[in-house]
């Protein structure tokens, strides 16, 4: 592959992190763009001196947290709209969106590209109207969307679900819907996969793993490699929406954050069963299943190495 002069917005994010390391590995010249280094998303002027130089721009950049819904509409989309434009205005070569399968949250049995767009939460609603512009902006430049499911991997969300299972939490609804994820490396693979391919230009995909296990038999794998025995517990959905306005209060007034939120809760019970049929007619594949996936992320959370590849 040719180097390339590549800038990542959203650089120091789980995923953005991922993504600069195997960019730089792969020999492109990689720059980000990132609040936590001082920069501003929603300041034009500084995208766009940024983006100057470059010929492609991924832009993961974006606020997951519901409780700043304001600042989430800011940032998810008219930060959106900025890279759109400065990108436009420096004759980007591509622009690789990641959104998320979110955007599909209340369609209807296994999801692909052309099911419903039917949000559910803020963040949802906030990466469709972001996907509606970049969308509404494929004659000024070529783009590519990369709809990602729920990515697995030694983030904080994971870490506060091993934490809750170590605990042995009990489950909230039945478990019985279908949980797919997708591996952190895997996601990292898709998105470069698509990187100068002008067979995917103007296209959406949507990335996920191969499996779609229940999200019973996902938390049971959790519990396994923390060494937990029995079976799975759960409890009535009613209480854990309850529960998660406990842990919703108890987090304002502490100001620590918790993987327990009513909006959490809405999306651990929700399908969540996807076709990968496209991606993979265009020649990508996951490769990491979800149990080697799982022990990858648990040995990561607690600073150890599964192996010399990982």
């Amino acid at each position: 592959m040719i180097r390339m002069q590549i800038l990542v917005t959203g650089s120091s994010g789980f995923v953005g992190k991922a993504l600069v390391k195997e960019l730089v590995r792969l020999g492109h010249e990689v720059e980000g763009f990132d609040a936590s280094s001082g920069q501003n998303i929603l300041e034009l002027g500084q995208l766009k001196k940024a983006i100057k130089g470059k010929k492609v721009v991924f832009h993961l950049a974006a606020l997951l947290d519901e409780t700043k819904s304001k600042q989430m509409i800011e940032i998810n989309v008219k930060g959106t709209e900025n890279v759109v434009e400065a990108s436009a205005k420096e004759g980007i070569e591509q622009l690789v969106y990641l959104s998320t399968a979110g955007v599909h949250a209340l369609a209807k049995g296994k999801v692909n590209e052309k099911s419903e767009i039917a949000p559910e939460t803020m963040y949802e609603t906030s990466k469709a109207r972001a996907e509606k512009i970049v969308w509404e902006s494929q004659e000024m430049l070529p783009i590519t969307t990369i709809r990602s499911v729920l990515v697995l991997g030694p983030n904080n969300y994971w870490k506060g679900i091993a934490k809750l299972a170590a605990k042995n939490f009990p489950l909230i609804g039945s478990g019985e819907n279908h949980f797919q994820t997708i591996y952190i490396k895997d996601l990292v693979s898709a998105l470069t996969f698509v990187l100068a391919k002008e067979e995917c230009f103007g296209e959406v995909y949507l990335a996920a793993g191969e499996e779609a296990p229940t999200l019973k038999q996902l938390y049971g794998m959790i519990r396994e490699e923390l060494g937990i025995k029995g079976a799975v517990k759960t409890i009535p959905l009613w209480l854990g929406k309850a529960l998660a306005i406990i842990y919703l209060l108890k987090s304002k007034l502490t100001g620590k954050k918790t993987v327990v939120l009513p909006q959490h809760v809405k999306r651990l019970v929700r399908e969540r069963y996807y076709s990968t049929a496209k991606i993979k007619a265009a020649g990508w594949k996951a490769k990491v299943g979800v149990k080697e996936a799982v022990g990858k992320t648990v040995a990561e959370l607690r600073g150890e190495k599964r192996n010399e590849n990982d």
